[in-house]
Formats: C-alpha cells, structure tokens, sequence
C-alpha cells in the first residue's frame, strides 16, 4: 500500500539536505544552476535516501502482488482474453506520473504470462474498425458526436 503521506515527506527532506549540502549549486531564488550537480552526500542524506528506497521497493512488491492476484481472478474466468491494444505512453501523457503508480503494462504482462501458462493467449486487437464506444447495449452500432456528454469512459485500477 502506498504510503502517500510518507513518501512525499521523506521527498522533501532529501530535498532540503540536497540544498543545505551544496548551496553553490543553487541561485538566491531556489533554482537549480544549469551544469551544477551536487557531488557529495551527507550520512543523513543516504539515510534518508535508503529509508525512501525502501518505501518504493515495498511498494513496487505490493502492486505486483495485486496485480497477481488480479490476474488470477481474470484467468479464472477463462484462459482465451482478448483485449484493446493500448498506448502506455498515451496513458503517461493523459495521466502524468499516477500512472506509475497503477503499472497497467506491468499487469498485462503478469496476466499473459499467466494465460499462457495456463494453456491459453492474450489477443491484444486494433479498437480502429471495432468502434466500442457506439455500440450500443442493444448490440446496435450508434454514431455518437464526440461533443455530446453520452460517451462515458471509465478506467478503474
């Protein structure tokens, strides 16, 4: 689980130690100089660092264990999955760094490795010509204006 609270609190300390420990690379404004880096780091800086390294391991492991477990209950239902072929870096570009937090391509890999070796395939297919949106409960294909408030997308992780 992530520890939101934590993680940022531990961000901004290793920030201040980065500023208090090198205040030559840094203008009056708080800016980073260009072609400054900081060389050195304090004992109390690689302890924090380590502390923060940690948090992200254990958070890494969590999400992959969800996603096991979620992918096991997809594999249960059955072994052939067919899904959209999807743009990660879209989903970067739309949702910034959330996204890594939630690893949907990590996911989509546990969940084929999983269908394979349970005997089945994961078919990734073009949403080009399948046109999912309109598509009516029905089973009817409806032409929708994409100005219109009807087009509800929903991503849930």
């Amino acid at each position: 689980m992530r520890n939101h609270r934590k993680i940022r609190r531990l961000q901004r300390k290793q920030d201040r130690q980065r500023r208090a420990n090198h205040p030559d690379c840094y203008d009056d404004r708080g800016r980073a100089i260009p072609g400054k880096h900081p060389a050195k780091k304090s004992r109390h800086q690689w302890e924090t660092e380590t502390e923060l390294q940690e948090l992200y391991r254990r958070e890494a492991a969590h999400r992959k264990t969800l996603h096991g477990q979620l992918a096991n209950q997809v594999i249960a239902m059955g072994t052939h999955i067919k899904t959209e072929k999807l743009n990660y870096k879209a989903f970067q570009r739309i949702f910034g760094r959330s996204i890594g937090v939630r690893a949907p391509k990590l996911f989509f890999s546990i969940l084929t490795r999983k269908a394979e070796s349970a005997g089945g395939k994961v078919e990734e297919f073009s949403t080009y010509h399948t046109t999912l949106s309109q598509v009516c409960l029905c089973g009817q294909k409806h032409k929708k204006k994409l100005s219109s408030g009807s087009m509800l997308a929903t991503v849930v992780w």
